[in-house]
């Protein structure tokens, strides 16, 4: 009996099936890209038309802790986001973009051999540039530094021990109206592939 209640109290710290089937790694490496969720907005504020807008994502993570019920990573996310297109009341071309660098942390659940669901969250540093007009001059380009808070979740597909397709949605929370966010909150979708090791 005292063996059987050792044995239980010790289940939560012990790697899960599901974990130990994908294979123990310690690391990885992912790139992906998408398209932004929102609609960025011409300094007016009207919504831009024959708008061309993408996000890139390249995310290094960590394995500092891993247990039946899941495994913790700190991870590295680095995202770009450009997005263009005509401001209809200025009549010309308006690039709104914006670079986030926000280390986290994520919790990652794995659910069978190759099927994981994780989320992260994390803060940092963001970096965003608009075009906004001037009376009577032409657009000129507004640069702002501001801290950003993400927060997501995603799935992790394995197809092979090294691996993975991965894809995610993840918002971004900075400043009121920064690169052409009607609000505070800049949502995005990527897809691409993740490299274990």
């Amino acid at each position: 009996m005292r063996g059987l209640t050792i044995t239980l109290l010790c289940l939560p710290f012990l790697p899960a099936p599901e974990a130990l089937a994908q294979g123990v790694q310690n690391s990885d490496f992912s790139l992906l890209a998408g398209a932004p969720l929102g609609h960025p907005v011409d300094p007016s504020g009207s919504q831009l038309h024959g708008l061309g807008a993408w996000n890139y994502q390249m995310t290094y993570g960590y394995q500092i802790l891993q247990r039946s019920l899941g495994s913790v990573w700190l991870e590295v996310p680095m995202t770009f986001l450009t997005a263009s297109g005509t401001a209809e009341d200025l009549g010309a071309s308006v690039d709104n973009d914006f670079f986030c660098i926000t280390p986290g942390v994520r919790y990652q659940i794995p659910l069978n051999r190759r099927l994981s669901i994780y989320g992260a969250a994390g803060g940092g540093y963001g970096y965003f540039r608009e075009y906004e007009p001037v009376s009577g001059s032409p657009l000129h380009t507004k640069n702002s530094h501001h801290g950003v808070f993400d927060f997501g979740g995603g799935v992790d597909v394995r197809l092979s021990r090294s691996l993975s397709v991965r894809t995610e949605v993840r918002d971004f929370v900075s400043g009121q109206g920064l690169s052409g966010a009607a609000g505070r909150q800049h949502v995005i979708w990527v897809v691409g592939i993740a490299f274990h090791h």
